[in-house]
Formats: C-alpha cells, sequence, structure tokens
C-alpha cells in the first residue's frame, strides 16, 4: 500500500507523523510545498512527484489546503482514493478580504473564494473520496459553524462526497483515534 501525505498551509508533513504509525504499514510519500509558490505550481509538483513514484493505485491523505491540492492533482492523474481532513473547498471568505489588505500574499489569492483553483475545484469522477469534516472550533472571523479556521460550509461545498463531521478543531483532527480508525477503514 502507497499512501501519499499532503499537508495544510503553512505546515509539513510531520503533521502526519500521529496518522503514520497508527496506520497499518504502508509505503509513505511525503510532501512538502510552500504557499509562497501559486497553488497551480503546487498542483503540477505534486502531481509530478506522484507519477515518479511509479504506483498506479497510490492513495492520498491530505490535511487543509492539501486537501484542495490532492482532488485537483486527481482530475489530472488517476488516483484510487483520497482522504481529506478539514479541507477549504469552498475557500475561504476571508481571504478575499486580507488579500485586499495585502494583495502580494500567495496563499490569500490562492484560497480565496474567487480563485480559479477554487472555482475549478470538483470530485475526481474515478477516485473514491472520504472526506472528515470539522466543526469543533470557534472563530469569530467566521459566520456559522466552523473549526476556527474552516467554516463547515466551506469543508462541505463538493457534490458527491462522502462527509464525516466531527466536533473537533482544525488541528485536533491530526490526533483523533477515531478518525484515524474511519481512514484505515477506507483505505485497507
Amino acid at each position: 500500500m502507497h499512501i501519499i501525505y499532503v499537508h495544510g498551509a503553512g505546515a509539513s508533513s510531520r503533521s502526519f507523523n500521529y496518522i503514520r504509525c497508527k496506520l497499518p504499514s504502508h509505503v509513505a510519500t511525503l510532501i512538502e510545498y510552500n504557499v509562497d509558490t501559486p497553488l497551480v505550481e503546487t498542483i503540477d509538483n505534486v502531481k509530478n512527484i506522484i507519477l515518479s513514484t511509479g504506483n498506479k493505485d497510490s492513495i492520498i491523505v491530505s490535511h487543509s489546503l492539501g486537501g484542495v491540492i490532492a482532488l485537483s492533482v486527481a482530475n489530472k492523474i488517476d488516483i484510487k482514493k483520497i482522504v481529506t481532513l478539514s479541507s477549504p473547498f469552498g475557500g475561504a471568505a476571508v481571504a478575499n478580504f486580507l488579500r485586499i489588505l495585502n494583495p502580494t500574499n500567495q496563499l490569500f489569492k490562492d484560497v480565496s473564494t474567487i480563485s480559479p483553483v477554487i472555482m475549478d475545484l470538483k470530485k475526481p469522477e474515478n477516485t473514491d473520496v472520504l472526506s472528515i469534516v470539522t466543526s469543533g472550533g470557534q472563530s469569530s472571523l467566521l459566520t456559522g459553524k466552523n473549526d476556527g479556521v474552516i467554516s463547515l460550509e466551506s469543508q462541505m461545498a463538493l457534490k458527491d462526497i462522502n462527509y464525516k463531521e466531527y466536533e473537533l478543531n482544525h488541528f485536533e483532527v491530526l490526533l483523533s483515534n477515531e478518525v484515524i480508525k474511519d481512514i484505515e477503514k477506507f483505505i485497507f
């Protein structure tokens, strides 16, 4: 079993240390990227890394912006299964405002609700997707239920995806044994 791990914005592959050690034995490819690189370039880089492994049955486990990257990659190449954790499929409305304050910030451009990547995002046709959504945080910058970073509405913006909600915050999801059981059941 080959699992590619794609972390969230501003994080690193170390985000998955707990999940990786709890899942059954597997080959892991740890993706690293920088949010200063335009998201379209990051998506192409991740696609090329996956293709270079030569594995035809790749599975991606991703967190936050990593889930956007994972679905975007799977719309370009065949990916068997994807697990997303707390991913902003609908973008972040607060980034629309932050783009005005800091127009050169690449992350704000890439996660805004009008980002080309966000606007073109869709479920890959031949890929099974399990999306763990989180609603256990409270940010006054977000309206409605949220995980402290991403709104529940954004996390559930795509159709035809298997969603499972947990009352965890944006980062607790990476440490939840119940979430790990769902990941294991879905991919093994």
